[in-house]
């Protein structure tokens, strides 16, 4: 999948915060207003993290904090590190701005093994724990910023 994550100003940076989701439950039927029907579904979920300021939500003390590379791009969010920090530039926000900015993820899902490459580089090689999900949707996750996603195209390999 190629996306562009952009950098907006408005009084503050603003950085997009997003990810690719994998093997999602579906999510037919699940009331995401629900704090409990919430964490059910995302806690199956595996999260490849788009996310240059690496913000961890929670911590022990319940601040969010910054730069912890378990949630930076490349990541399996929460789960597993981004070991490498290859290059990733987000968009300045603004008028038409051609192909520039376009990042590329190519992700390698086989059972628990999963392998993240962000512009040829490979960013994450990680094995998922026993509960996350082995199979279901793929999804695009927003959370906050803005980002955009293009070309994206799925193989399956016995």
């Amino acid at each position: 999948v190629e996306w562009k994550s952009f950098r907006t100003f408005n009084g503050q940076d603003v950085f997009a915060n997003s990810g690719i989701m994998l093997r999602t439950p579906d999510p037919a039927g699940v009331n995401f207003s629900d704090p409990a029907q919430f964490n059910t579904f995302y806690d199956a979920v595996t999260e490849v993290q788009i996310d240059e300021t690496a913000k961890q939500f929670f911590d022990d003390t319940g601040r969010a904090i910054f730069g912890n590379s378990a949630f930076k791009t490349g990541a399996l969010y929460g789960v597993a590190t981004a070991t490498q920090w290859a290059a990733n530039v987000p968009s300045p926000d603004g008028p038409y701005l051609g192909n520039r900015y376009w990042n590329t993820y190519e992700i390698s899902a086989r059972g628990t093994h999963i392998i993240v490459t962000l512009n040829g580089r490979v960013v994450c090689d990680a094995n998922v724990p026993p509960a996350k999900r082995l199979r279901g949707f793929l999804g695009l996750q927003f959370h906050t910023g803005r980002v955009q996603f293009r070309n994206l195209r799925l193989n399956q390999v016995n």
